[in-house]
């Protein structure tokens, strides 16, 4: 991801949805992370999936303006793991840098396995 959002909700069949909104009535080009998460909750809700037990909020990750100016991106893969055993789902995080002033430079991991 990169500064999208991702909420999941709870039990054996969890509901993920990355989402990323924009400010409301043209008030800048940059995305909402309020708008988002507010929107993505209200979505669960109105179809019926539960309320977002877990999310992964665009400020936990994302690259400053300052570091994106720089040609410093912070990206983030998430993975799911199911225990058949529990039939419970765990939620991982990593983050990786890239550096656009090095595209020879290879990606560097930030956080490993990051629990959600």
């Amino acid at each position: 991801m990169d500064g999208c959002s991702l909420a999941i909700t709870g039990g054996v069949s969890p509901v993920v949805t990355h989402g990323n909104y924009k400010n409301a009535h043209g008030a800048g080009p940059r995305a909402s992370q309020t708008r988002t998460l507010r929107k993505i909750d209200e979505h669960h809700l109105a179809s019926g999936f539960g309320a977002v037990q877990k999310s992964l909020a665009k400020n936990q990750y994302a690259a400053t303006h300052a570091e994106k100016t720089q040609g410093i991106n912070h990206l983030v893969t998430v993975v799911g793991i199911r225990n058949t055993t529990t039939n419970l789902w765990t939620f991982y995080w990593q983050k990786r840098m890239s550096d656009a002033n090095n595209l020879n430079a290879p990606m560097i991991l930030e956080g490993r396995n990051v629990i959600m």
